[in-house]
């Protein structure tokens, strides 16, 4: 899919199908995480980018991620998930 203006974004499509569309140099994971950073599908979105930096070899900037799952959704299942990831 191609989106001149990620504002045209499907709402919701990078969650129900995990493909990961680019608009310009954002992804729909970070769509996700900029328009709803409060809502449930913004700890799935910030897992899932986490985990496409951490495969890449950004252990940094995934760290980062995943921190603030465990900060603003400490009780979401992607929070027990990242506990192992994210040592001091």
């Amino acid at each position: 899919m191609t989106c001149n203006d990620p504002a045209d974004a499907p709402k919701g499509k990078v969650i129900a199908t995990g493909k990961v569309t680019t608009y310009g140099d954002r992804s729909e994971y970070q769509l996700v995480i900029d328009r709803y950073p409060t809502k449930p599908d913004a700890a799935t979105a910030l897992y899932r980018r986490g985990r496409m930096l951490l495969d890449a070899g950004k252990k940094d900037e995934a760290r980062v991620l995943f921190n603030r799952i465990l900060k603003d959704f400490p009780r979401s299942d992607e929070a027990l998930l990242v506990k192992d990831l994210v040592k001091p």
